[in-house]
């Protein structure tokens, strides 16, 4: 899977933001001060985008504190590739109530429904292969855990 691009509406600290990873140059590095935002658009917004999960989480509810303050929902959108194929996901997670998806396949330049509500989860799992718990493991070195990694190597 390859991330293209990145939209989030009322998320933590961030009304609205996109993050274009098209036009980044690899590897990528973000820095800055403890409560920037850094794990909240690069880590939680992806995961609740891919599997209605932040980052960390292991309660599927707990999406809801990324809603911001204020704010009856969040709207994410991660475009993305997974071989050949381009796709859309949208979220909206609501602060109470029950939680929106939609997937979509980019035919010809324009997005065509694929899947929609809970069955968005199991083919999100089915197309890049790992369930949320495999993305945390496989892929983020969460905060506190760097050292050991370095130190393991």
């Amino acid at each position: 899977m390859r991330l293209i691009k990145l939209k989030v509406r009322n998320v933590a600290s961030f009304e609205d933001e996109e993050v274009c990873f098209d036009d980044l140059k690899y590897p990528v590095f973000c820095f800055g001060r403890t409560g920037a935002g850094k794990t909240t658009l690069f880590i939680d917004a992806i995961t609740a985008a891919l599997f209605k999960k932040a980052y960390g989480k292991k309660d599927i509810q707990l999406f809801r504190e990324i809603v911001m303050a204020g704010k009856k929902t969040a709207e994410l959108e991660l475009e993305f590739e997974v071989g050949e194929d381009r796709y859309i996901i949208k979220r909206i997670l609501p602060r109470q109530g029950t939680s929106e998806a939609k997937l979509y396949r980019i035919f010809d330049g324009r997005p065509v429904l694929v899947s929609h509500g809970q069955k968005v989860d199991e083919e999100v799992k089915r197309l890049i292969g790992m369930d949320f718990e495999a993305m945390l493991y496989a892929n983020i070195v969460r905060q506190g855990e760097v050292y050991d990694l370095i130190e393991k190597r």
